[in-house]
């Protein structure tokens, strides 16, 4: 027997996992945005890449 109540959570939570993600390409698509029309000497970029735990390497100094 089918569970509708299992069944609707279910895809409740497929839909906020989609939301989510458009969310995240929106994002993506406005630093690419931001990084194909960057104009140097006007403005800065930083970029920022973590890199692990930082208490598995603040240990090994």
């Amino acid at each position: 027997m089918i569970d509708l109540k299992a069944l609707e959570n279910e895809l409740q939570q497929c839909r906020l996992a989609r939301l989510d993600a458009e969310a995240a390409e929106r994002d993506v698509e406005e630093m690419i945005w931001q990084v194909q029309h960057f104009e140097p000497g006007k403005q800065r970029m930083l970029f920022i890449f973590e890199c692990g735990d930082s208490e598995i390497t603040g240990a090994a100094n």
